[in-house]
């Protein structure tokens, strides 16, 4: 009897991680998605309000990137983002392209900040994108291999 709840314990906890792994792919998407909302709203204020960055990060609430956000707020885009960026789950590369986009942010002027917001704008929806293709394939592998190594540990420990 307690072979059989061992057992069914490891399953039950290697099947957790997986579907866990899982759920942290979906929420690369999701906080990807959030930078690139994040990044349209600084371009559509610069643009139309010529609004100071200050002000910029004041008016704008997201659940997924709250702690960058009153970093932002507090001491700038480019230290909140270094900051937290290890406890992010977008992948290195992306993170490499929005530490280089907010390191860049308000040093042009109002014409050259457009263009800037709106290239790393294109270029983060690239990796949105490509994100996208993947998660359903990652997702997927990762709740079958948490599943099959659970039923595997399972099986050698009955």
């Amino acid at each position: 009897m307690i072979r059989f709840v061992g057992s069914l314990l490891v399953f039950i906890s290697c099947t957790l991680v997986g579907f866990s792994a899982a759920k942290m792919y979906r929420l690369r998407v999701m906080q990807l998605e959030a930078f690139v909302r994040l990044i349209a709203h600084i371009k559509a204020q610069i643009e139309y309000y010529r609004a100071p960055l200050d002000r910029i990060f004041d008016g704008y609430e997201s659940e997924l990137i709250c702690e960058f956000i009153d970093g932002a707020r507090k001491y700038g885009a480019a230290e909140a983002f270094v900051s937290c960026r290890n406890r992010m789950y977008v992948s290195e590369s992306e993170a490499d392209e929005l530490e280089k986009f907010f390191a860049g942010l308000g040093m042009h002027n109002v014409g050259e900040e457009s263009s800037h917001c709106a290239y790393f704008e294109k270029r983060l929806g690239e990796l949105l994108s490509s994100a996208r293709g993947e998660i359903d394939k990652r997702a997927k592998l990762c709740r079958t291999f948490g599943i099959l190594i659970g039923f595997l540990i399972a099986i050698l420990l009955w």
